[in-house]
């Protein structure tokens, strides 16, 4: 490989990098939040992470078959988002559901089943999905912010003040 192609493909795998893991607005109640894909690129993350859902959605039921647990993780987050930003629930919940129990990105999977959660109104079960996401990744800035909008409206449903109750 020549000199030139190495440093191509540096580039170009660096800035692919960058395009993964990115997060992915959804309006929310009291604000935004966001969901995200794996930094493993699969057909399909592209395009989910440019908007084109319907398009990432079939390329990542493709990439299911792969039979490699990293590629299927990130096709499952992929799922995941897509079926949620599409709002065809029933099958966000599927995937988002197989996503939790790969074990692999199991961050992600939570983060993103928590937002699933909370587009279904059900604000107790998205809050500890963010919480099982920040005792994975602590400092991840996804989970913190999902987590404060899901405990948000956890205080507003039991008529507690939430800057009360945070920490």
């Amino acid at each position: 490989m020549s000199t030139f192609t190495k440093n191509t493909a540096v580039r170009f795998s660096l800035a692919t990098v960058l395009l993964l893991c990115q997060p992915f607005s959804l309006s929310a109640a009291d604000g935004k939040l966001e969901m995200m894909t794996t930094p493993n690129l699969v057909e399909g993350t592209i395009a989910i992470e440019e908007g084109r859902y319907e398009e990432g959605i079939a390329l990542s039921l493709l990439e299911l078959d792969t039979g490699s647990q990293s590629k299927q993780a990130a096709a499952l987050a992929n799922l995941c988002i897509g079926y949620v930003k599409t709002y065809d629930l029933d099958e966000a919940e599927r995937y988002c559901e197989l996503g939790v129990k790969t074990g692999k990105y199991d961050w992600i999977a939570y983060i993103n089943r928590g937002t699933l959660r909370y587009v279904q109104g059900d604000y107790l079960s998205s809050l500890s999905d963010y919480a099982r996401a920040l005792e994975l990744r602590p400092s991840n800035r996804v989970s913190s912010m999902n987590f404060r909008a899901a405990q948000i409206q956890v205080s507003k449903m039991s008529g507690r003040n939430p800057q009360l109750s945070a920490n």
